[in-house]
């Protein structure tokens, strides 16, 4: 055999070039040449050798390119691919509900997707505190438990127990009124017709404070549940009115008033300070007004005043409650 190493190196093998190779199968003389492409096509493992002839179908020269948030790590014969994770930690939402009120459709989502949430129930419940379909006839009421006991009747107010009994008058009752404030709830057996009271509406009330601070007089509305509005204006020495912008106090109401006036003022006769007779009345049916006078401890009577400056405000409450015929 040549001494191989004495000829000189091939600066660029091709896969032409011939090489020296000792054929196992030959006896005798068993020097035989292989040409570099096929040697290479043997060790690609067409001939039984131990290299990879493809990568997904892809043969020859193959390069690894990293794609977008994908590294190559090349250390030695090894490759390292790293991926950056830049997308969250996210790969399923679902949603879970304890109790009877909605179902989901579309639980869970690991790709894409619309979790469809749908009621459950009829218009008549509501959905209590534990996320529970429930009969309105359920709903607990702290002053007015209801309870149905009966099928036919007047409904039935415990006013110790605080519990309302309305019968089921399904197929009973043609058609409900509400005429009075108070008193039983009443079914006529001739008409079918079942009148519940309106207890909401016993009495109307307009709660309001006069002041005057530094010469400025003006009313504070406290409480109004007349459903009008109320404007404020000083008529005079002492004289202070309220104008409603309906007719509130109307000959189909009374209308109950009761005023404070804790301020103390010289008298206008003697020393010494007394209070302040205050008086308050229906002036007309849109028209409230307040007259506050000095007292005297002698022979003359008291005349119009005015409250005095930065001291107490006048309280005035009315209730005003619907006439019964």
């Amino acid at each position: 055999m040549s001494n191989i190493i004495t000829y000189p190196a091939i600066p660029v093998v091709t896969g032409q070039d011939i090489m020296i190779i000792s054929d196992i199968s030959t006896k005798g003389n068993p020097t035989r040449s292989v040409s570099v492409d096929a040697l290479g096509a043997y060790i690609g493992a067409t001939g039984g050798g131990a290299g990879v002839a493809t990568v997904n179908a892809v043969s020859g020269a193959v390069t690894l390119v990293g794609g977008t948030n994908v590294t190559l790590g090349v250390a030695g014969q090894n490759i390292t691919i790293n991926s950056a994770n830049t997308g969250g930690t996210v790969t399923s939402v679902a949603y879970t509900h304890a109790g009877s009120a909605f179902s989901v459709g579309g639980s869970p989502i690991t790709t894409a997707g619309t979790l469809a949430v749908t009621m459950q129930g009829q218009a008549t419940d509501y959905i209590n505190g534990l996320g529970n379909v429930a009969a309105i006839t359920s709903l607990p009421v702290n002053l007015a438990p209801l309870v149905v006991s009966r099928t036919s009747g007047q409904a039935l107010w415990n006013p110790t127990t605080r519990v309302l009994d309305i019968p089921n008058y399904t197929g009973e009752i043609t058609s409900v009124t509400a005429n009075g404030s108070d008193g039983d709830a009443t079914l006529n057996a001739g008409t079918k017709v079942l009148n519940i009271p309106n207890y909401n509406a016993a009495y109307s009330e307009l709660f309001f404070t006069i002041i005057n601070v530094g010469g400025t007089y003006s009313a504070s509305i406290n409480r109004n549940t007349t459903g009008a509005t109320f404007t404020f204006a000083r008529t005079g020495t002492g004289n202070y009115e309220l104008q409603a912008s309906s007719s509130v106090f109307s000959g189909l109401y009374k209308t109950y008033l009761s005023v404070m006036n804790a301020n103390k003022v010289a008298p206008i006769t003697g020393t010494g300070l007394l209070p302040q007779p205050t008086v308050a009345r229906v002036k007309t049916s849109s028209l409230l007004s307040v007259e506050v006078f000095n007292n005297s401890t002698g022979t003359v009577s008291g005349g119009v005043a005015d409250i005095p400056a930065s001291g107490e405000g006048v309280d005035v409450q009315a209730r005003i409650v619907a006439l019964q015929f």
